[in-house]
């Protein structure tokens, strides 16, 4: 069970260029303690990069979508049918 497994833990925030939260990262240990408190700066830094990484590609994505949609039904608008 995941009791047995997970020891130690981190949540981190992925924030949106606007400070608006999107989603977490989250990092399990199967050692007890792994994670200290005097080491919060370190892992914060490092889950900084991949969060402001995930951040962007979410945008992006998210951009391509609403792009996606609003391409596919005015394609689906402008088609004449024969009949």
């Amino acid at each position: 069970s995941q009791k047995d497994r997970i020891k130690s833990s981190i949540v981190y925030p992925v924030l949106s260029p606007k400070n608006e939260l999107m989603g977490t990262i989250v990092l399990h240990c199967d050692k007890s303690s792994f994670f200290k408190k005097e080491d919060k700066q370190l892992w914060s830094d490092i889950l900084e990069l991949y969060a402001k990484e995930i951040a962007r590609e979410k945008v992006m994505l998210d951009n391509y979508s609403k792009l996606h949609t609003e391409l596919k039904t005015s394609f689906d608008l402008e088609i004449e049918l024969p009949f």
